[in-house]
């Protein structure tokens, strides 16, 4: 929350979203305020606290979100015709089945961070700034990061013999 107010205070904003293949992370600022809003932005990623009580607060928020797409007929159609329409990486829902949310802890979610956020999978793009400025600045902040273990490329196929029932 004290980042969110001084990053407030220069008037910039701040924020994130996920989607089935990325998650992103934003810093909306004045070009003078580069610096800071990329060593904000990279120090978050790169040293992010799992807490407990945040945790289960999203963990919370997470349950709600499913109860929710399971009565929008619409953001339930996506979800399911994904897990019908494919074998593989994109048959994985989007949204964690509910039995799925009862493990899920800060000790899980910190192995899975390590695991997926590494140097050679993260990007850093600024619109609007010097490609020079954002160099000099992202480099001494990144280059002691680790490299991730060389990961299969996930397969994912059409099932094209999948029936509509009820249809």
């Amino acid at each position: 929350m004290q980042i969110v107010q001084e990053v407030e205070a220069t008037g910039g904003n701040v924020g994130a979203s996920a989607s089935r293949e990325q998650m992103v992370y934003s810093y909306d600022t004045l070009k003078a305020y580069i610096p800071q809003a990329v060593e904000v932005l990279l120090d978050s990623v790169r040293n992010p606290l799992f807490v407990q009580d945040e945790v289960d607060r999203q963990l919370a928020l997470t349950r709600e979100e499913v109860h929710a797409v399971q009565k929008n007929p619409e953001k339930f159609l996506q979800e399911v015709l994904n897990l019908v329409g494919y074998e593989g990486a994109i048959a994985n829902p989007l949204i964690a089945p509910e039995e799925a949310l009862g493990i899920i802890n800060a000790d899980i979610i910190r192995k899975f961070y390590h695991e997926n956020f590494t140097a050679d999978r993260v990007v850093l793009a600024a619109s609007g700034v010097d490609h020079q400025q954002l160099l000099d600045v992202a480099e001494p902040l990144l280059s002691d990061w680790h490299k991730g273990s060389p990961m299969e490329t996930p397969k994912s196929t059409y099932t094209d013999d999948t029936c509509c029932v009820g249809f």
